[in-house]
């Protein structure tokens, strides 16, 4: 009988965030946002998508903007999928656990909506105030989720 050895499966990456945060509400109510993340190592530059849930996500969505440095802790997430094409992809992203913002929120840009008052659209699906909006017209951008 053969044991199986341990293993480690952790991230730590600091960088540029290249991206506007962007969010979805998954069906159990969760929020799911991503971003993508650049790194530079050794003169190699390397492109990482980044997953937050939860709070940590609705914290990313607050306070994090485009061209912020970030610190970022998690676990890498290999999937495969089949376009509607009919051809395989694979793609790797990070699933963040922790997140340390390295600068502060830019002020001469407005803020993103209030996560915690009544115009929040996942506070409002969470607390059962609204429906899931309707995300297949978002499925061709966002296939490698």
């Amino acid at each position: 009988m053969a044991r199986e050895m341990a293993s480690v499966n952790k991230v730590i990456l600091m960088g540029t965030v290249t991206t506007v945060p962007d969010f979805r509400v998954l069906e159990n109510g969760t929020m799911m946002v991503n971003l993508q993340l650049e790194t530079v190592s050794a003169g190699e530059t390397e492109k990482h998508h980044v997953i937050f849930f939860g709070h940590l996500g609705e914290i990313v969505l607050q306070y994090v903007h485009q061209d912020m440095p970030v610190y970022i802790e998690g676990r890498i997430r290999n999937r495969q999928y089949e376009d509607r094409n009919g051809n395989r992809h694979r793609v790797t992203t990070i699933v963040a656990r922790k997140m340390q913002m390295l600068a502060r929120k830019k002020t001469d840009e407005p803020p993103v909506s209030d996560l915690f008052g009544n115009v929040n659209l996942y506070k409002r699906v969470r607390d059962g105030e609204d429906a899931l909006p309707d995300l297949a017209d978002f499925d061709e951008g966002y296939e490698w989720w």
